[in-house]
């Protein structure tokens, strides 16, 4: 709870304040970055199976899923190879960032 600079009484966030404050203490304190997409239901229901034998959350399991793919790809990588810049480029201008993953869109409006 905050306190009220007026009364110095405490008072309470709303359900949006307390999530703001949540995803902006993921993003900062712990690196976290929101991922919003929509998936085949059959993909989701895999990911719920998954997630549920491993006793992990979703996050977590698809967490787990990606940093094997890409241990993967990265170990059939020829090192400083064109391949492997090409990978981890980090060219923003034209596939946008994940702050802004439209940059074109947004320079139209």
């Amino acid at each position: 709870m905050d306190q009220n600079p007026n009364t110095g009484l405490a008072t309470r966030k709303t359900a949006a304040q307390r999530q703001a404050a949540r995803r902006q203490k993921l993003r900062v304190q712990e690196n976290q970055r929101r991922l919003s997409v929509w998936i085949d239901a059959s993909a989701c229901n895999a990911l719920r199976h998954m997630a549920r034998r491993d006793a992990v959350t979703q996050s977590q399991c698809m967490e787990r899923l990606l940093h094997q793919a890409e241990d993967r790809i990265i170990a059939a990588l020829e090192l400083d190879s064109p391949e492997w810049e090409t990978h981890f480029r980090l060219d923003h201008t034209a596939s946008g960032s994940p702050d802004n993953p439209h940059p074109k869109e947004s320079q139209t409006r």
